[in-house]
């Protein structure tokens, strides 16, 4: 088959490629190579530029039109149509969804994390409750084996019973004053010597604390 042979029987293929690329035969030519791919073998480059614009020229304007009919939405395109939109509809419904899901995932978190510090507060309580119980158990046995006496409110230079947190207890034997207290399991002593001074203890107290950090 000759080159412009080849062309006149696709002739509205080339036409339509010739004027879809500004008329210009290199982006025709790779744009019908794409549409035709077998026409190579019939007809080369360099001379489908010379044949291109003779073959849109042979056709009359009219004639051009004839070869690309107006296109009229048919029912079915309509109905493509109508698709789409309800797609994109269900498409912001679906995102609107995840929204809603992701806030709830947020509250859920936030009162999960707000049940886990109440846990283990609970737990905490918990533990100071039993540390408290077996300091009491422990002092209990103390006074009954006469190793201390409890503080009296009514004695000259009144000795506290509790003093910013510590247990006050004075021994029977010697008549000295320790302070006893529990932290972080392990039962805390602190020597008060023989006369209560309440700046002195708090003073003592605090070298205390210190040298436990």
């Amino acid at each position: 088959m000759k080159p412009m042979e080849y062309l006149e029987n696709h002739q509205a293929v080339v036409i339509e490629a010739y004027e879809a690329n500004g008329k210009k035969p290199k982006p025709t030519w790779e744009s019908l190579l794409l549409s035709l791919p077998g026409m190579q073998e019939h007809i080369k480059f360099n001379t489908f530029r010379l044949y291109v614009g003779r073959i849109v020229e042979s056709v009359a304007p009219k004639e051009r039109k004839e070869l690309h009919p107006k296109v009229i939405p048919s029912a079915a395109q309509e109905e493509v149509t109508d698709l789409l939109v309800q797609l994109h509809q269900l498409r912001e419904e679906y995102l609107s969804f995840c929204r809603e899901c992701y806030t709830m995932m947020q509250e859920l978190e936030a009162r999960s994390n707000s049940w886990c510090n109440l846990h283990a507060a609970h737990e905490s309580l918990q533990t100071e409750l039993i540390h408290a119980r077996q300091e009491r158990d422990e002092l209990q046995a103390r006074l009954q084996a006469g190793e201390v006496t409890p503080a009296r409110d009514n004695e000259p230079d009144a000795i506290p019973r509790r003093f910013e947190g510590w247990t006050v207890q004075v021994s029977a034997a010697d008549r000295k004053i320790r302070l006893f207290r529990r932290i972080g399991g392990k039962l805390h002593t602190v020597y008060a010597g023989v006369k209560w001074e309440s700046e002195k203890v708090r003073e003592r107290i605090r070298e205390k604390m210190a040298g436990m950090v």
